[in-house]
């Protein structure tokens, strides 16, 4: 039987143009699961830093880390993520009057979003200081009433509350009567004095008022007011009522409002209703910057115990109702986002499995039916790097250990504990601080890429 060549030509064409096709389906699939897997952060730089503090209190962000010896407790100091110290306050020693117990807070502060302008209050006998610093340089200080409250049967301090804006002014307003005294304070002058609006059947003492990040607008429970400044004297001009508790709420650097249940506000009222989206950080925090035009928000959060199980999470632009989250649906206990809302930096919680068996052997231990060194708190998570609208771009494995976080020496293995996270704002650097780096005393930057 005769074939015939052209037909053995064709066949043989197909078969190359068959192979050929599968090959590049193949290198295709192949390329996007390379692209797609998360790239492995490597540690890039090691810098000691001078921290002049035993500093056990820290918060931060892509450009400076904020430190003190307590929450509340001086010395305060402020450092770059280059290692240099930009300022660092010792301020005057606290003097508690007799009267007050001994537990009274003694001093109390706010930091302008830059990092720039520091404000300290300060318990000094009957009266409270209020000290303003740039970049370390003190620019005066005014002095004011002490406040006082009875406590369980004594009496106890409680200092006015300050928020301290980006050109260097500076909010202060006592909190222990409706209509209590407000002042705008500048370069350790009172430049204008007002009086809050009173908030009926709120107890003084628990009564919340925030300032918006440009300083334009004051937030009670209920109320948006528009602050004005006449003739050295501040008034508050009600914009609108909101039908949401807002006491507890996140305005961004463009004047949004975003309250505890994910109702949204502008300038000039309602946006959008409450969507049972939670706030991962609340102003009580002390961990949102308002330089961000996006808020992160959660639809369940336990924070009772450590680790922290924080789920569902999404970034939600307030301007545009956008919104997005990690493709993983996993629980996380620590999170941090870019200012633009394009990059989140996300901490996983350890499997639940893992929990409960550590939970049970807690529970044995605790009835000593088992020796303490089986109890190991101690779990293997990994740290994520998420880009909008979720793909997961880096990862990084951690040790967490009861809230505390350790990375690997890829040099000598060692582990070493670590403390705060601080993602840069291009998404591809993390930072850490560390005591236990070999090789240098005191604090070292960690400092972490992927690309």
């Amino acid at each position: 039987m005769l074939i015939n060549p052209l037909a053995r030509i064709r066949r043989m064409k197909m078969r190359t143009r068959r192979f050929l096709i599968a090959l590049i389906i193949f290198a295709a699939l192949a390329g996007w699961w390379w692209l797609s897997r998360p790239r492995e952060m490597r540690l890039v730089d090691v810098r000691p830093v001078a921290i002049p503090l035993s500093a056990s209190y820290s918060k931060s962000n892509s450009d400076y880390l904020f430190v003190s010896a307590a929450y509340y407790n001086p010395p305060y100091a402020v450092i770059s993520w280059d290692g240099t110290v930009r300022w660092h306050i010792v301020p005057p020693k606290a003097v508690l009057p007799p009267s007050c117990a001994e537990y009274s807070r003694q001093y109390n502060w706010s930091l302008s979003p830059d990092g720039r302008f520091f404000t300290a209050v300060i318990v000094q006998g009957t009266i409270q200081k209020v000290m303003m610093w740039d970049e370390g340089r003190l620019l005066g200080s005014v002095s004011l009433p002490l406040t006082t409250r009875p406590w369980r049967g004594k009496i106890e301090t409680f200092l006015a509350k300050t928020t301290t804006l980006d050109n260097g002014q500076v909010f202060c307003w006592m909190r222990n009567a409706p209509g209590a005294s407000i002042y705008l304070i500048e370069k350790g002058k009172i430049r204008a004095k007002g009086k809050l609006p009173a908030l009926s059947g709120i107890n003084p003492f628990s009564a919340s008022w925030s300032i918006a990040p440009d300083g334009q607008a004051l937030i009670d429970s209920y109320t948006y007011y528009r602050i004005v400044m006449k003739d050295n004297v501040l008034s508050f001009t009600p914009v609108y009522t909101t039908n949401d508790n807002v006491a507890r709420s996140l305005v961004t650097h463009d004047g949004f409002l975003v309250n505890d249940d994910g109702a949204v506000y502008n300038g000039q009222g309602w946006v959008s209703t409450a969507t049972g989206w939670h706030l991962l950080v609340t102003p009580f925090d002390d961990s949102f910057d308002p330089r961000h035009s996006t808020v992160m928000q959660v639809q369940s959060r336990e924070v009772e115990f450590i680790p922290f199980h924080l789920k569902g999470i999404r970034i939600l632009d307030p301007r545009t109702s956008e919104a997005w989250g990690p493709a993983k649906r996993k629980s996380y206990q620590f999170c941090q986002s870019t200012f633009d809302g394009r990059y989140l930096l996300a901490v996983e919680t350890p499997g639940e499995i893992t929990e409960r068996t550590q939970s049970l052997l807690y529970w044995l231990w605790r009835k000593r039916l088992i020796p303490e060194r089986l109890v190991d708190h101690k779990h293997e998570v990994h740290l994520y790097i998420y880009r909008k609208p979720g793909r997961l771009c880096a990862s990084l494995p951690l040790i967490e250990d009861s809230g505390d976080f350790s990375v690997q020496n890829p040099r000598t293995g060692q582990w070493l504990g670590v403390w705060p996270l601080s993602l840069s704002e291009d998404g591809h650097t993390v930072r850490f601080l560390s005591t236990e780096y070999e090789g240098i005393e005191g604090y070292a930057i960690l400092t972490y890429k992927w690309r």
